[in-house]
């Protein structure tokens, strides 16, 4: 709030009232130093949510409860606090659960939103809302950092690998190509699990897969895929905001690499595998992939990146995945 004067009186201006409700839909474990400064940075924003929704897959209530009533004190934001399993696909349909809002933005817990963020991505629903319109996303800051002739860019478009200089699509090799920056509002396939929001009526339709709810990678990009088939999802460059991911260490870089053979074996047979052709980009693509896990293993003189790949390859192979299967 703040005071503005207007012909010799002093007027009171207070944070702008959406015409659309907002939900914010948050999933942590534990992370209290993210969370706090990602909802400071909601209560710092021009345009206020309706209601703040922490899905808690760890830890105790009264440590979030304490910590999240303590930052929206003095606000008209409502809190919601759910206990989930520790499963990052569960926290979020149990999220879309409790969301009242007519809008369901999910934020990670190591985001912080520039003070715009809320009122240019609800800008985006005021003006293309209709029984076509999916979803609205902002743009990752460190993401337009990213140039596209970055080594690590260049190997992704060669093997058909996840990138952020692509144009926001899902690659025929299952891989998401994402937007990293944009001048205009632009339509696109696929969303970022960290700052992705949808029409609550959409989510009525759609939900998580909960085949992920143990390698929950690409679960975001699965979501929004399945969505951009039937509605419109956009990208607008006005809404911005900071992702603070910590980097992997050598356990989570093998992590992520099963996880990834496994989910884009999956997502391959969900919506590729059905023409013969596209096993070339998916089969050039795992060659790729293999040759950064060797890579990474090599350059931290540790062998997790690539047996964790190779882990996951075998499980596909060997029939581990019930998912899979169905």
């Amino acid at each position: 709030m703040h005071f503005q004067e207007f012909s010799g009186f002093i007027g009171i201006v207070c944070n702008t009232v959406p015409k659309k409700t907002l939900s914010i839909i948050i999933c942590t474990l534990n992370n209290y130093k993210g969370l706090e400064n990602c909802i400071t940075s909601i209560g710092e924003q021009d345009m206020l949510p309706a209601e703040i929704i922490v899905v808690h897959g760890g830890g105790t209530e009264a440590d979030i409860t304490q910590l999240v009533e303590g930052l929206l004190a003095g606000t008209t934001i409502a809190f919601k606090y759910v206990r989930s399993i520790r499963s990052l696909v569960i926290q979020r349909n149990l999220g879309i659960d409790h969301a009242t809002g007519d809008v369901v933005l999910f934020l990670d817990d190591d985001v912080i939103l520039t003070p715009e963020y809320i009122k240019n991505m609800m800008d985006v629903y005021e003006s293309k809302w209709n029984d076509r319109l999916g979803g609205v996303q902002g743009i990752i800051i460190e993401n337009t950092r990213v140039k596209p002739w970055h080594p690590l860019e260049i190997m992704g478009r060669l093997f058909m690998l996840p990138n952020v200089t692509g144009k926001g699509v899902l690659l025929t090799s299952a891989n998401p190509s994402f937007l990293g920056d944009c001048l205009d509002v632009e339509k696109v396939e696929v969303f970022s699990g960290c700052m992705m929001s949808f029409r609550r009526d959409v989510l009525n339709q759609y939900r998580f897969d909960e085949n992920l709810r143990e390698f929950w990678l690409f679960d975001d990009v699965d979501l929004s895929y399945r969505i951009s088939r039937q509605y419109d999802l956009y990208q607008t460059p006005w809404a911005r905001l900071h992702h603070h991911s910590s980097s992997p260490n050598y356990e989570g870089h093998g992590k992520i690499a099963k996880m990834s053979a496994v989910n884009r074996s999956y997502l391959f047979k969900k919506y590729f595998r059905h023409s013969t052709l596209n096993w070339i980009p998916f089969i050039w693509s795992s060659m790729g992939e293999a040759l950064i896990n060797i890579l990474q293993s090599i350059k931290h003189l540790n062998t997790r990146p690539i047996m964790g790949l190779i882990e996951g390859w075998f499980m596909v192979y060997r029939g581990r995945v019930p998912y899979l299967h169905l």
